[in-house]
């Protein structure tokens, strides 16, 4: 009884080991997200600053002229 256990036991082990290493793997080959998601932020935050710039660029010729 206690070999048919051990023999059950390893088996479960084996496939868990499998199961583990599959869900390591399929991390692993997802694409980095955080990684595009910073450069993505970044990019927009430079467009949002230079739409700023041109804007204030704009109003300050506006009241230049007066």
């Amino acid at each position: 009884m206690s070999e048919d256990r051990s023999d059950e036991d390893s088996i479960m082990d084996l496939w868990y080991s499998n199961w583990e290493q599959q869900c390591v793997e399929g991390i692993q080959a997802e694409p980095d997200y955080e990684g595009q998601l910073q450069g993505e932020k970044e990019l927009y935050s430079q467009q949002i600053w230079s739409s700023f710039q041109t804007t204030a660029t704009a109003i300050a010729q506006l009241y230049k002229g007066y």
